[in-house]
This record gives C-alpha cells, structure tokens and sequence, in this order.
C-alpha cells in the first residue's frame, strides 16, 4: 500500500481482526514516517455494499424522474429585466 501523504512505499506495524468482520492494519511510510490505518473487509460484505447503494441509486432515480425538471441557473441570468439597460 502507497502513503495516503507522499506515495511513499509503507509497512505493516500491526494488524488485528475486529470481531471477525475485518482486518484493521496500522501502516507506516518508510519514506516520511505518517502512519495511518486500513480496514479490510471481506468481498462478501464488499459485494453486499455494492448491491445496497445500487438500490439506493434505482430509488434515487425513480424518485428524481418524478420531481419537476430543474431549472436552469444560465437560464435566470440570461432574462432581462426592467433595470437591465444595456
């Protein structure tokens, strides 16, 4: 894993599992000492994670097709007014 600071090549200073759920990891950069930590989950919770925010975003979509269409903000400044003289 690269340095979340400098790209810099890291190691792995401790590791534990976590309720047997996923993998926590303390990593440190050779290169300009930041540490940082990583969570590694299972790819069946990944792939569960992935399936849920797809619904969300068929829900998102049927909702928005029911909304009013947006209007445009280009649309507002290019109408002219009474105190508009040029």
């Amino acid at each position: 894993m690269r340095c979340i600071k400098c790209g810099g090549e890291t190691e792995t200073v401790n590791t534990r599992i976590r309720n047997a759920e996923y993998v926590w990891r303390r990593k440190k950069c050779i290169e300009c000492g930041a540490v940082f930590s990583s969570y590694e989950l299972p790819d069946e919770v990944i792939q569960a994670m992935i399936e849920m925010l797809d619904i969300k975003k068929k829900e998102i979509m049927q909702i928005e097709k029911r909304l009013p269409p947006k209007k445009s903000i280009d649309a507002d400044r290019n109408t002219k007014t009474e105190d508009d003289h040029f």
